[in-house]
């Protein structure tokens, strides 16, 4: 195969990895949305990193991004989500960014949900593989010369279109606010009952 027809299929190999990187992310979005709409969400904001211009037509991150989706829950707690979508059926550590890790880190260190949604396009597959699990419970492995998550590390957080927080946000009678799954009634929720 000549240069020119391997760099026309390549490119035409890179279109298509990111339209299904913007198909995911719409979707994600979507979601996203319909939560807020069932009031399990409070504010929803889409993460817009600050570029620079470095020369013409060439711009660079001007920050450390953060996740790609960041709120509050209905009850106050903040939110993070980071969307990653990627051929073959791992995703690599590196391909979130150090703000991106530090964003999601942070947010589960203050109490709040932290999610990776993760598509993965394994060669074959009929149609791609969506998960959405808690940052802290994300089953990074060492494989090879690098990290990353596949298909085992991410068993049991299949993203379940149309009711993405369901399973990690419930509502408290005892605090009259949407809560973590795992929160547990206690002196949070005495001051408003009694």
């Amino acid at each position: 195969m000549d240069r020119t027809a391997d760099r026309k299929r390549r490119r035409a190999a890179g279109g298509d990895a990111v339209d299904a990187g913007k198909a995911f992310e719409a979707l994600i979005t979507a979601e996203l949305e319909l939560e807020r709409k069932a009031g399990r969400i409070a504010r929803h904001d889409r993460h817009q990193p600050l570029y620079r211009c470095v020369g013409p037509g060439r711009y660079v991150p001007a920050a450390k991004g953060g996740a790609d989706h960041f709120g509050l829950l209905g009850g106050g707690l903040a939110f993070a989500v980071e969307d990653k979508s990627v051929v073959g059926a791992s995703l690599p550590w590196t391909r979130l960014t150090e703000g991106e890790r530090l964003h999601l880190q942070d947010v589960f260190r203050a109490g709040g949900l932290a999610l990776l949604a993760v598509e993965l396009r394994p060669a074959g597959a009929r149609k791609p593989l969506r998960y959405l699990a808690p940052w802290d419970r994300v089953g990074w492995r060492k494989s090879g010369s690098g990290v990353g998550v596949g298909l085992l590390g991410l068993a049991g957080w299949e993203l379940r279109e149309g009711e993405a927080l369901r399973r990690f946000v419930v509502w408290c009678k005892g605090c009259r606010a949407w809560r973590l799954t795992w929160h547990v009634a206690g002196a949070c929720c005495f001051s408003r009952t009694a």
